[in-house]
């Protein structure tokens, strides 16, 4: 899975990263903290299994 950072400002590509496969359905929540940290909340899974519940 590729995670890409995009400025807001500029709408320039900042900063790739590269994770594990995960499934996801949406993002709760992301924001810059005070120490100009980017958090994602976010409810992912190994696979879409999920959806067969």
């Amino acid at each position: 899975t590729m995670i890409h950072v995009i400025s807001r400002k500029t709408g320039k590509l900042e900063k790739s990263f590269v994770t594990g496969a995960f499934f996801y359905l949406h993002m709760i929540n992301q924001y810059e903290n005070e120490n100009d940290e980017i958090v994602v909340d976010i409810c992912c899974y190994r696979d879409a299994q999920m959806l067969n519940c």
